[in-house]
């Protein structure tokens, strides 16, 4: 049985290394009669050996054949959401939905959103389209009040597609592990029918969510005066979208965002909690799980609150002597049990930190003793873990440092002792005394102040614990890691572990190359971009920020931990003051402060210190030179708009040159091009104002002659960029330069982060070709949405 479920969770965690095997149907009835070859195969194998009593072979095989199962398992599962998944020729376009609420709606400045599952999808012509049984996320205005029931509405959709980097987390794979096929705004409603007509499941399900939004009202009017009450909906309901922007911004920069996800902290807590007072009976078994089950229900079902007490359930048979296995076999266990219920969770990144920190707890259970000295082995169970998750955070470019250590060593107990303890008590105390409700409010409040004071004041403390990324210094690392675990008792071996570790973390970057590198983010409308040469980086542009989420936040600090940058590190231009360039530069300046800052509207930016922009700055390092270019000295920028006081900026790396238009359009750009004429030949062109109609003049392009042409654009933007008329015009000018061979190909490649995502230009140094790579089309990962 243990090796069936070994191989089973090889084969499901295998398709998320795979690659992409379904972007195309072609595949799919290859992979299928492939699958019952090799079972068949396998098949055959396992009674042979099982008649024969070649026992390493019966279980090799027992492995091998569940492993083809768990991989077509979660392969079916991922393929039947990308087949459901809306088309693009249904983009913009009007489809009548049956679906009914099926979240908290979240309300932003200008509308409302949830996530809706859908019943029925029909075209404007009446066609059914596939998707029923999935889930849609849709907006709509402020006014308008969806009723209860099962609705029709039309909507204007569009596929699930959004940004995608080579660092982070994208959005794209969150809806498409939350199984969403289809985002758009409502704008009609046709009409309401009963939810009786729903099948027993559904019925369910739907008023499961009206009970929620019953106890989201319930408790908003207890909280009204509340000056926590995003973190106290948050612990209570799951309901996070009371959080204001400062409150989101202190937890993120402090690494603490986990002590308001519902996740097996809080749902240990609550099992264990009330596991601890009852007696060790297998009636308190039943009465912990019912109550950690109605906790799971009340903050939302999540996959990480459900994943959380299917690990509780197995950790409290375990301690209870039901079963009567090994720890890692309890392990083992639980893991499958997950990925049967949800063969999808290895797209969920707590899924990974979840059973990475359970495998360290494990370990250090083996040489620490929490029974003698509680205090001291908590405290060096935090160390130990944030040490542990090192490599993971260097990797994926997150917020680890001292202040994590700092924040998480006090707030993990406060939340966990007290803060949520209080929460659960409030809310009982609530429905039958107001006096007591009120008290232990007051409380709660002061608890959670205290809690947010502190974690502000760790904002002054910026010492990052990384990494490097080169595999063979994870590989290091993780060995002394282990050894230091689960040999600690011995002097010798414990104290060279320790020096290990700290070499690794304490000079990072010795196994980095020292390459360079051009990265075109992929932010949507906006721009955002980076140059790396050598241990410098140089941002131009910050992308667009909104009030709980913004692109330096979620791409361009990721890219920079990444690479273990500080202070001294990089350079920073700002085009122009417009939001979609210039948003969230304060969180960028939380992290390190440029050495050099420039920018053509100082005045319009959130942060002081910037040099104003103008033709003639340069700077320069061994393969980097970097030169501005516009505006010029004796323009005067009080008369024109604000697009045309972008910063022009030329890139020369390694001998290849980048021009950076900014915004410029329409007679700046013109005078831009009678000044410099043929002094504008560049290699890679990223196009101005995102290739709206006014920039990108045939002039420009016949002066710059680009191999590379890139576009910076959202997917669907209201702006239509690029627009028809600059791509027919880099068509007619491709076609009128078929004597000007200055590429390879004598034809213009054009990229766009629409379709390519993010774009990193790598430059070989003996050769001095460009390389692309994109990270839409590279990263062949299961969850992209490819035509």
């Amino acid at each position: 049985m243990f090796k069936a479920m070994l191989g089973f969770i090889i084969g499901v965690i295998l398709l998320y290394f795979s690659g992409d095997l379904i972007n195309s149907s072609k595949y799919s009835l290859n992979l299928y009669v492939s699958l019952q070859f090799v079972l068949c195969f396998l098949g055959a194998i396992l009674f042979c050996a099982y008649v024969a009593k070649v026992r390493f072979l019966f279980n090799l095989v027992i492995v091998l054949f569940f492993l083809v199962i768990g991989f077509f398992y979660a392969l079916y599962s991922a393929e039947q959401i990308k087949n459901a998944r809306i088309s693009s020729e249904y983009d913009n376009k009007k489809i009548l939905l049956k679906a009914y609420l099926c979240s908290l709606p979240r309300k932003s400045q200008y509308s409302f959103s949830a996530d809706f599952c859908l019943q029925e999808l029909r075209a404007a012509d009446g066609e059914i389209i596939d998707g029923a049984g999935f889930k849609a996320k849709l907006r709509w205005p402020l006014t308008m009040t969806i009723p209860e029931g099962l609705q029709l509405f039309y909507v204007k959709s569009r596929q699930p597609k959004s940004t995608v980097n080579f660092i982070g987390t994208p959005y794209e794979m969150r809806l498409f592990y939350d199984r969403i096929i289809l985002v758009g705004k409502i704008k009609e409603l046709v009409g309401s029918e009963s939810a009786s007509q729903l099948d027993t499941f559904c019925w369910l399900h739907y008023h499961y969510h009206q009970i929620r939004q019953l106890l989201k009202n319930y408790s908003d009017t207890l909280l009204e005066d509340s000056s926590q009450q995003g973190v106290i909906s948050a612990l209570l309901i799951g309901d996070k979208s009371e959080l204001t922007g400062e409150s989101y911004k202190i937890l993120a920069n402090t690494g603490t965002q986990h002590l308001i996800a519902i996740s097996g902290l809080h749902v240990g807590l609550v099992m264990f909690g009330i596991y601890w007072f009852l007696p060790k009976t297998r009636l308190s078994i039943f009465i912990v799980t019912g109550f950690g089950l109605f906790y799971v229900l009340l903050v939302g079902f999540t996959p990480s609150a459900q994943r959380a007490w299917l690990m509780c359930l197995c950790a409290l048979l375990y301690l209870s002597g039901y079963l009567k296995v090994g720890k890692w076999r309890v392990f083992i266990f639980a893991l499958c049990l997950v990925l049967l219920v949800d063969p999808l969770s290895t797209l969920n990144l707590g899924f990974w930190y979840s059973f990475l920190c359970v495998a360290i707890l494990f370990l250090i259970s083996q040489t620490l003793s929490i029974e003698s000295r509680p205090l001291l082995a908590l405290i060096c169970l935090q160390l130990i873990l944030i040490l542990g998750m090192t490599p993971v955070s260097s990797m994926l470019g997150t917020k680890h440092g001292l202040e994590n250590i700092l924040a998480n060593g006090l707030s993990i107990p406060w939340v966990s002792l007290l803060v949520l303890p209080l929460t659960l008590l409030w809310f009982i105390a609530s429905l039958f005394s107001e006096g007591l409700a009120l008290a232990l409010l007051s409380v709660l409040n002061t608890s959670i102040e205290l809690m947010m004071s502190y974690l502000s004041s760790l904002n002054v403390i910026n010492i990052p614990l990384s990494v490097s990324i080169h595999g063979l210094a994870i590989v290091c690392f993780y060995i002394c890691f282990i050894v230091l675990l689960v040999f600690n008792k011995m002097k010798t071996i414990y104290g060279l572990c320790l020096v290990g570790l700290s070499l690794v973390v304490c000079f990072p970057s010795k196994l980095d190359k020292k390459g360079t590198e051009f990265m075109v983010f992929d932010v949507g409308q906006g721009l955002a971009l980076a140059f790396k040469s050598g241990k410098y980086i140089w941002i131009y542009d910050t992308g667009p920020a909104f009030s709980k989420m913004s692109s330096t936040e979620q791409v361009i600090l990721p890219y920079l931990r990444r690479y273990q940058k500080t202070n001294a590190s990089y350079g920073l231009i700002i085009s122009h003051g417009d939001a979609d360039h210039a948003g969230d530069i304060e969180s960028l300046y939380d992290y390190a402060n440029p050495l050099i800052s420039w920018t053509s509207q100082p005045d319009r930016l959130a942060v002081k210190g910037f040099e104003f922009c103008q033709q003639g700055m340069k700077w320069k390092n061994y393969d980097l030179q970097i030169e501005v270019l516009y505006p010029f000295p004796n323009t005067d920028l009080s008369t024109v708009s604000s697009n045309n006081h972008s910063c022009v900026v030329r890139f020369t790396m390694q001998g290849k040159v980048f021009l950076l238009m900014g915004d410029l359009e329409t007679q700046a750009e013109l005078d831009f091009v009678s000044y410099y004429r043929d002094e504008l030949k560049a290699n890679v062109l990223i196009a101005g104002h995102h290739g709206a109609a006014k920039s990108s003049s045939y002039a420009l392009l016949k002066h710059v002659q680009p191999e590379y042409v890139v576009f910076s654009s959202g997917y669907m933007n209201k702006f239509g960029h690029p627009s028809a008329a600059v791509l027919n015009r880099l068509d007619s000018f491709e076609s009128d330069s078929n004597d000007l061979m200055y590429n390879e190909n004598n034809a213009v490649r054009l990229f766009n982060t629409v379709d390519n995502g993010a774009l990193r230009f790598r430059v070989e140094v003996e050769g001095g070709q460009i390389y692309v790579d994109s990270a839409r089309q590279d990263s062949g990962s299961l969850w992209l949405h490819q035509e």
